[in-house]
């Protein structure tokens, strides 16, 4: 069995692999970057893999219905369809502090991205600067400026929150998709997201 993961942002590859290969240690994974090529790197891809995304990567699957249609089984883990606070569909973090990243991460990526992941609580996972490329990170925050998807969207996959986390209301997803399976006690992480919430691969 294998498994596809669209990452989350600012994580390199390695790191998240390292993650789900500690949890899930008899499947084959594959780790695609949210980039804008990540659609055509999917494409190239066995559809009998079961696919992943993980907060940026479950919000571009969400955006391509096509591509996820093509796979068996889904799995959204902090999935979203608008991150910005102002448009109350479940996103926590202001307008504002997304275009104050994006020029952050021009004068001083490392800074930008230490302060993103305090503010996720996921502690400070091991930089790969060929994995971090500067235009593939604007590209994402840009992603995460533009419009909202169709809320409706967001029920027509298995998904998965942290009760705790501090980019997403849970409580407000919930609402959008009454099926969204929310884990007590937990944050944005991934890694602690898998390990509570007893996803079977």
């Amino acid at each position: 069995m294998s498994a596809i993961w669209i990452n989350g942002w600012g994580l390199c590859r390695r790191y998240t692999r390292n993650i789900v290969a500690s949890q899930y240690p008899n499947i084959e994974h594959t780790v695609i970057n949210p980039d804008v090529d990540w659609s055509d790197q999917l494409e190239k891809l066995p559809i009998s893999a079961t696919l992943l995304g993980y907060s940026l990567g479950a919000f571009l699957l969400l955006s391509r219905p096509d591509l996820r249609k093509r796979f068996q089984r889904v799995v959204l883990l902090a999935p979203f369809v608008d991150f910005k606070r102002e448009s109350d569909l479940g996103g926590k973090v202001r307008r504002a502090q997304l275009h104050y990243l994006q020029r952050w991460l021009k004068r001083d990526p490392g800074g930008a991205l230490s302060d993103f992941w305090d503010q996720a609580n996921i502690g400070h996972p091991p930089l790969n600067e060929s994995d971090l490329d500067p235009v593939m990170l604007d590209w994402g925050v840009s992603r995460l400026l533009e419009g909202a998807l169709d809320q409706d969207v967001l029920s027509e996959e298995e998904s998965w929150v942290g009760s705790q986390d501090s980019l997403l209301d849970a409580s407000r997803l919930a609402k959008i998709n009454p099926k969204l399976n929310i884990v007590n006690g937990v944050g944005h992480g991934l890694e602690e997201l898998l390990s509570q919430s007893g996803i079977e691969l």
